[in-house]
């Protein structure tokens, strides 16, 4: 005989925070950059790169912060944004329009 059990999975994913990845949106984005994600209590290391590597944006980031990036000229910008907590870093790239 063959027993089959279901893993241990939450019963609604969508909901789950644990399984949540930071995003930045919108994407391409005109002035406020959000992130989605972000964990309650954590301070995040945000900078921002030109596509020549030039640091344009450099700024301590927490749950519910937006970042206004409406001077940025319009472009390819890529994001750096490291967790206070484990000090993972995660990459992204956005649209500036």
């Amino acid at each position: 005989k063959i027993a089959l059990t279901k893993p241990d999975v939450p019963s609604d994913p969508v909901h789950d925070p644990s399984s949540e990845r930071t995003t930045p949106y919108p994407n391409p984005v005109k002035d406020l950059l959000h992130f989605k994600g972000l964990k309650e209590g954590v301070s995040y290391e945000l900078k921002i790169y030109s596509v020549n590597g030039k640091l344009v944006v450099n700024t301590e980031l927490v749950r519910g912060q937006n970042v206004a990036i409406g001077k940025l000229s319009s472009g390819k910008y890529f994001i750096v944004l490291t967790g206070g907590d484990t000090g993972q870093k995660q990459k992204f790239s956005i649209i500036k329009l």
